[in-house]
């Protein structure tokens, strides 16, 4: 373990967020706290991001009509094929928890796959009690598990 957690400490981290309400960054911040050596964005700086040494991209928005923010889909949409070839990535929303909800992480997944990146961890959903949020009680902890989950696969670089 002690290994695997001085491995994830090497690389460099980039979570790119959207957030209509707050909700989104603050999960996204959390797991940036939780990474180390990890750089939270909003999706309106992350155009011009130097990715040379990125070893993982972590893409999340709230669900907006069943799918990513419109702006997380402009960014996504504009990476290169091959932009992130080795890097790992991993996708995740805030919604709503019915069945009506949508699932922008997975869209966003498929995305980041089709640019390259390898899937270091299922696309996952942090639900909020209303629109506007606040996030429901359980689910940091439930951020803590994924960012778990994908420290511990994170002991080598992906393959090209």
């Amino acid at each position: 373990m002690f290994l695997c957690h001085y491995l994830v400490q090497l690389m460099k981290h980039v979570i790119i967020y959207d957030s209509n309400y707050g909700n989104t960054k603050q999960v996204a911040d959390h797991m940036a706290a939780s990474l180390g050596n990890t750089t939270s964005v909003h999706v309106d700086e992350a155009g011009g991001m130097d990715w040379k040494d990125t070893e993982l991209l972590i893409a999340g928005s709230p669900v907006n009509a069943w799918s990513p923010t419109a702006k997380m889909k402009k960014f996504l949409n504009g990476l290169d094929p091959e932009r992130l070839k080795g890097v790992w990535v991993a996708a995740f929303d805030t919604r709503m928890k019915t069945l009506l909800s949508g699932n922008a992480a997975k869209k966003m997944a498929r995305s980041l796959e089709q640019s390259g990146g390898h899937l270091i961890a299922p696309p996952i959903g942090f639900y909020v009690e209303k629109t506007e949020g606040p996030l429901m009680k359980d689910q940091m902890e439930k951020v803590d598990q994924w960012i778990m989950l994908i420290k511990s696969k994170m002991v080598r670089k992906p393959a090209n």
